[in-house]
């Protein structure tokens, strides 16, 4: 069975340089003693971090997903009677006319 000792760090020199050295002594001293909460509050900052993460990853890959589906929107057309050459032609000229469309066949 391990014995802790409470003793606490003194304050070896005067000014800054003392109360930094005490400090961090103190702080060493306070997670040797409690390693098992130290453990327990670093997984859980990983495991918020982490499901943070994923959840960012998720959003900006549908994000990008739903961006390229919109671009490559298609749309037939079926007419219920057959268009003569110049019907085709006009409607054609029409469609390729709107600003959104790239290609028209």
């Amino acid at each position: 069975m391990k014995k802790f000792t409470n003793k606490r760090p003194a304050m070896t020199a005067p000014g800054a340089q003392g109360r930094l050295r005490y400090f961090m002594g103190r702080a060493l001293t306070n997670i040797r003693q409690n390693v098992f909460v130290n453990v327990v509050t670093v997984g859980t900052i990983t495991l918020a971090l982490l499901i943070v993460s994923l959840f960012l990853l998720l959003f900006v890959n549908l994000e990008n997903a739903a961006d390229n589906w919109s671009e490559k929107v298609q749309v037939t057309v079926y007419f219920d009677k057959e268009l003569t050459p110049q019907e085709q032609s006009d409607l054609k000229n029409r469609i390729q006319a709107l600003p959104a469309t790239s290609k028209a066949t």
